[in-house]
């Protein structure tokens, strides 16, 4: 048995990337929406087995959900 099955680690940035490009494509507006994204990215990574629990979700949450001001931003490029 192989031991070193390791998670794929995706740093916080990596997992803004796939925000602002799942946002892009439902055409999300406002903060709202904003934050039910990220919970759903984030929830669909750890069903998909991409993230592990152990890699301090809630601080990552906390995090991705601040930077609503940079998505918005960006999703207007």
């Amino acid at each position: 048995i192989a031991d070193n099955f390791d998670i794929p680690y995706f740093t916080e940035e990596e997992i803004f990337e796939r925000i602002v490009e799942e946002g892009m494509m439902q055409g999300i507006a406002g903060e709202e929406a904003y934050h039910s994204l990220v919970d759903e990215v984030i929830d669909d990574m750890l069903r998909m087995g991409e993230l592990d629990e152990d890699q301090n979700i809630e601080s990552h949450l906390i995090h991705l959900k601040a930077r609503f001001t940079e998505f918005e931003r960006r999703s207007q490029e």
